[in-house]
């Protein structure tokens, strides 16, 4: 003879359903979440800190110079010297830019079409003495020098 009568055994059944139903419930909604958690995340392949800090300090330096080249005005060179240790390139009126790149240490600038149709790149780093600049079009390439001149006397750093 049994130990447990039929109402006492239903009642386990019953008990024993459910707690398994809420069981696999709460592990289900638990692996989706964790799922979600591990989904890769699109984004871009290099890691850039555009414009971001990188210390607590800040350089007390010169204006970030802009160069803006015009294809309409048929400069044939551009040169400027600066005391930055970046600078900007804004183009207009051109034909489709490839590629910008700094052929004295060969740093790669980023660039970023505009509404009006020109391009505007990233700051472009700049060795001490002379950079050239090469810009790649679909169908031709031009170069800007850019100096740098260090100043000796921007050696202060302004606390954030």
């Amino acid at each position: 003879m049994s130990k447990w009568s039929r109402d006492e055994k239903k009642a386990f059944n019953v008990l024993a359903g459910w707690s398994t139903g809420l069981i696999l419930l709460i592990t289900g909604a638990n692996a989706f979440l964790i799922m979600n958690s591990f989904r890769k995340i699109e984004g871009p392949t290099e890691t850039r800190n555009i414009a971001s800090l990188q210390s607590q300090t800040l350089l007390i330096g010169p204006e970030v110079p802009v160069l803006h080249l015009d294809c309409q005005q048929n400069k044939p060179s551009i040169h400027i010297t600066t005391q930055s240790s970046s600078a900007r390139i804004h183009i207009q009126n051109c034909p489709k830019v490839k590629a910008l790149k700094n052929k004295s240490n060969q740093g790669l600038a980023h660039l970023f079409p505009l509404d009006n149709g020109g391009w505007t790149s990233d700051f472009i780093q700049l060795n001490e003495g002379p950079n050239s600049i090469q810009v790649d079009w679909e169908d031709g390439q031009q170069l800007l020098e850019i100096t740098r001149k260090k100043d000796p006397s921007l050696t202060a750093n302004k606390e954030l």
